[in-house]
């Protein structure tokens, strides 16, 4: 199965098939009159080791013209944590986002509440898996600062 999530017997076909990509629920906010920032947090689902899923925060600069809150969903074609650059719309109540890190396209996101406009922004995300809470946990973090 290489890893992959079940995908009722069709793995060709299916979304994900060898379980490469993340999934994540998160809550953003934009406040970008002209330059201002984005950020948000959430869970993720890592479905090629589940032990990598767990919460993240993602925050950066953008530019444009764009305020707005709102709760949603998205997928990663790879990894969600590092540096992406993100095209971000509020339409309404609907905002479309999609994300390209250093190895070009990386997703999309959508979320739902009150906004309006458009921005670019540059993100960094960070996450706290359960490995992380593990290592914590058993007090073997690589941790300098300790």
């Amino acid at each position: 199965m290489n890893g992959g999530i079940i995908v009722r017997n069709d793995p060709v076909n299916a979304i994900d098939p060898l379980g490469l990509k993340d999934y994540y629920l998160f809550v953003d906010i934009d406040s970008v009159p002209i330059l201002g920032g984005e950020g948000g947090f959430g869970v993720v689902f890592d479905s090629d080791n589940w032990m990598d899923s767990g919460v993240f925060g993602t925050a950066g600069p953008a530019g444009g013209a764009n305020a707005g809150i709102g709760v949603g969903w998205g997928k990663a074609e790879r990894e969600l944590e590092g540096i992406s650059w993100n095209i971000d719309a509020n339409i309404g109540m609907i905002s479309p986002t999609i994300s390209f890190d250093d190895e070009g396209y990386n997703g999309y996101a959508w979320s739902f509440g009150p906004g309006g406009g458009i921005s670019f922004s540059g993100t960094i995300t960070g996450t706290y898996s359960i490995n992380d809470l593990i290592r914590d946990w058993k007090g073997d973090n690589d941790n300098p600062c300790q």
